[in-house]
């Protein structure tokens, strides 16, 4: 296990209380007598409790824990942005309207039906009338953004407050610093250029904050009998670890004869993403699944997008000799330079809609799941984890089900899975022959499907 300062000791006692809270605040989740504090503190378990289990099983390097300091550092902002006199007169309040309005606006860009619901439409319309008058009241702030883009906002109760100033201001610039490597390490599109020393880095950066706002935080709340369901521990190491070994068998017949290649990095990356969801599901944290889809999902749209030409996986993600865009060869420069700019096919395209382009192209796409083709399900769900991963207090009010594994989701992340590793055989015939391997791997993502049918009964 790598070394954090915080012993292991220190660190399983930082986990036994926060689990504490955690089961106390979960059963009243979507109460309106919480605190504020209370419903952020909630979130900061969430994502807190499932970086310490990454930690405790030596998975600390996963790319999924950069989203979850990310989402913690988030969620300590907001808290001490509660602190203020004047944003706990103006902007807290709207803290339940925050979560209705970005509510409405994921399943307004995918099931504009459903946000015609009574129910929906009536709390969307008093959360924008609400936030209106907020931002009427916050006269330092309200005027930097104008009203009507307020309700578009990622993060509506900050009422055009700048989010990094706010880090950087309650939290200091050592938070700030993890704060934007750890978006760019989110972000990044050759996975060769992650540094592993980082993560160790913010880990204990992030620990002593957690360890400061779990000193701070009392729950008054009376303990409730909240438990976890049970499921076959056995099984699951079986399942996940025949994917790990499959997986194992594949990186090292490509490294064999391309060693420093994309897409060596790349699988080695995911290995780790799926030890993150192996440890969610022994754990039963089904509240960080949307944090593993997101990345996941993005991970499998890079590698899609790259995997479009065989050299690119086997070199860069930009070959010059292949593309003589002067445009195309500066962003290439600077991408690995500062780590900062898109992906060199992708060129002004946002990751949002490089992810959507994917869903869109998946062949199965127009399939149904949910009463929904499975491109827009799959929309929909990739709304829900940017919005669940945003450090906004997003759970508190977020449905049962973000706590309950969500098997036809599973299913979705295996079938994609499996057509992105398809993808990557066939790019590379003709020049290493992973057909064996990728038949394996199947086999193995079979049986994860398996155990998800065990979770339906």
């Amino acid at each position: 296990m790598v070394k954090a300062f915080y012993s292991v000791k220190a660190l399983r006692q930082l986990y036994k209380e926060m689990e504490a809270k955690f089961k106390v605040l979960y059963p009243r989740r979507g109460e309106v007598n919480l605190s504020y504090e209370d419903k952020l503190f909630f979130e900061l378990c969430c994502f807190a409790l499932s970086l310490l289990n990454d930690y405790f099983e030596n998975n600390l390097y996963s790319l999924i824990n950069y989203q979850r300091f990310i989402s913690i550092i988030e969620t300590c902002t907001l808290l001490s942005l509660g602190e203020e006199k004047d944003f706990k007169k103006i902007n807290v309040p709207l803290f339940e309207s925050q979560y209705y309005l970005m509510l409405s606006n994921v399943y307004a860009k995918n099931v504009p039906s459903f946000v015609e619901s009574a129910e929906l439409k009536k709390q969307r319309d008093l959360s924008i009338t609400n936030l209106i008058k907020a931002a009427e009241n916050d006269k330092a702030y309200s005027a930097q953004i104008k009203q009507e883009d307020i309700t578009k906002l990622k993060m509506p109760i900050l009422l055009g407050r700048d989010l990094e100033e706010s880090i950087r201001f309650y939290l200091g610039y050592i938070y700030i610093s993890d704060f934007k490597r750890s978006s760019q390490m989110t972000g990044l599109f050759d996975y060769r250029d992650v540094d592993d020393k980082y993560s160790l880095y913010f880990f204990n950066d992030v620990i002593r904050m957690l360890d400061k706002a779990n000193r701070e935080y009392t729950c008054l709340l009376a303990p409730s009998r909240f438990s976890l369901p049970s499921f076959d521990e056995k099984s699951i190491h079986s399942s996940y670890g025949m994917e790990m070994m499959a997986m194992k068998l594949l990186i090292n017949k490509i490294a064999n004869k391309y060693p420093s290649s994309f897409i060596v990095a790349a699988l080695t990356r995911f290995m780790e993403e799926s030890k993150s969801m192996e440890n969610i599901f022994i754990k039963r944290q089904f509240y960080d699944v949307n944090t593993i889809f997101k990345c996941e999902i993005e991970w499998m749209a890079n590698v899609n997008l790259v995997s479009s030409m065989s050299s690119t996986l086997i070199n860069f993600n930009f070959n010059p000799k292949l593309d003589s865009s002067s445009e195309a060869e500066v962003r290439f420069n600077s991408f690995h330079k500062d780590l900062t700019s898109p992906n060199i096919f992708c060129l002004n395209t946002s990751t949002e809609e490089l992810v959507n382009s994917f869903f869109d192209s998946l062949k199965f796409a127009g399939k149904k799941v949910c009463g929904m083709k499975i491109a827009d399900y799959l929309k929909m769900k990739y709304q829900e984890a940017l919005c669940s991963t945003l450090g906004s207090g997003f759970l508190y009010d977020a449905p049962k089900r973000f706590f309950e594994p969500e098997t036809d989701l599973f299913f979705l992340m295996h079938d994609i899975f499996k057509f992105t590793m398809h993808k990557i055989r066939d790019q590379l015939k003709g020049l290493v022959d992973i057909s064996v391997e990728i038949e394996a791997l199947d086999d193995a993502v079979g049986k994860k499907d398996n155990l998800m049918l065990k979770l339906n009964k």
